[in-house]
């Protein structure tokens, strides 16, 4: 019975050292394994021992001094040929992590920069706009000169609800940048209905068709999966305006062996050239005039996306419409 208590204590040993497996020399790692996996069979022989002379003692105790043999040969390899690998294994990794938390930091004073720079354009001037209406409204409704009091209360509000959505859009971004997946199992495809649901009930006005796909489920964070699916459908609904017999499909397809999520619409489209600019903030691809925005939903998207250590990527041609691909990395479920 001893014999296979030590089997078993050697299996968890080879779990923790699998799990390590980075800390170690590839040679080293490879040698210690190799001596652990004689040391189970040579306990497993010695279960079938008869007497002192039997094979399986024989087999058990050469199997044993190969162990040490190995296990010795890798300690002088490691610690006399290559006696700092694993000190400076140990600071590679630390520097990585520090690294990537750099790149991290980098990135985020980016997008603050980015922020800032758009401030006087994004934000300031809407509210000059805004003033100009008030003070039409102050000189010209009051006084009952004009006849066009109600555009200028209707541009006043349009300029108000771009501020909000901006503001809202900011708000999203800087929370998602700070906050860490909370993931359960999530119906994509009962999301994306609601989404579209709520778009319909917006604009009662448009005929769009749409095809969602059944089952479509991920484990994910609810909310932030509710961001990512909610800006890509929106663009999909705004950029497909233009046309007549509009359409919208959410579905799955298959790339490279994962499955991989995808919103696709016959709108305008986009010079694929332009493709590099879709994640930098405040950074638009169509006339602003004709299609609002404060451009900052696919930066939002994107940090959903990096968030859940997917992957996020488009397909289009002007005219004829885009697809927005997408993936939740190793927490992605899938199909039902």
């Amino acid at each position: 019975a001893s014999e296979y208590a030590v089997v078993a204590i050697l299996c968890i040993a080879v779990f923790a050292y699998g799990q390590k497996r980075d800390r170690f020399d590839p040679g080293f790692w490879r040698i210690l394994i190799l001596s652990i996996v004689f040391t189970q069979i040579a306990e497993l022989a010695f279960t079938l021992y008869i007497d002192v002379y039997g094979i399986m003692n024989w087999v058990g105790h050469y199997l044993k001094l190969l162990s040490f043999g190995l296990l010795y040969f890798g300690m002088v390899q490691n610690s006399l040929q290559k006696p700092y690998d694993t000190l400076f294994r140990d600071l590679d990794h630390s520097m990585k992590r520090e690294q990537a938390r750099v790149k991290q930091l980098e990135e985020m004073n980016r997008n603050l920069e980015a922020f800032s720079s758009s401030l006087s354009h994004d934000i300031r001037s809407p509210l000059q706009v805004i003033r100009s209406y008030a003070e039409l409204i102050a000189t010209s409704c009051i006084a009952k000169e004009d006849d066009r009091c109600d555009e200028y209360v209707k541009g006043l509000l349009e300029r108000i609800e771009h501020i909000d959505q901006l503001v809202e859009s900011l708000l999203r971004l800087a929370s998602i940048s700070v906050q860490s997946p909370n993931v359960q199992r999530v119906n994509l495809s009962e999301m994306a209905e609601d989404i579209i649901a709520h778009l319909k009930m917006q604009n009662p006005q448009r005929e769009v068709s749409v095809e969602v796909e059944d089952g479509i489920y991920a484990v994910a964070d609810p909310t932030l999966a509710h961001i990512l699916l909610s800006n890509l459908i929106s663009n999909a609904w705004k950029y497909t305006r233009p046309k007549e017999s509009a359409h919208i499909e959410f579905g799955t397809t298959e790339q490279s062996g994962r499955d991989v999520f995808y919103v696709r619409d016959n709108g305008v489209g986009f010079n694929m050239d332009d493709a590099e600019r879709l994640f930098e903030p405040f950074q638009r691809l169509h006339d602003v005039d004709a299609f609002e925005g404060a451009g900052i939903g696919l930066v939002t998207a994107k940090k959903v996306v990096d968030a859940h250590r997917g992957d996020i990527w488009f397909e289009s041609e002007e005219g004829v419409g885009t697809t927005a691909y997408f993936t939740l990395g190793n927490v992605s479920a899938g199909i039902s």
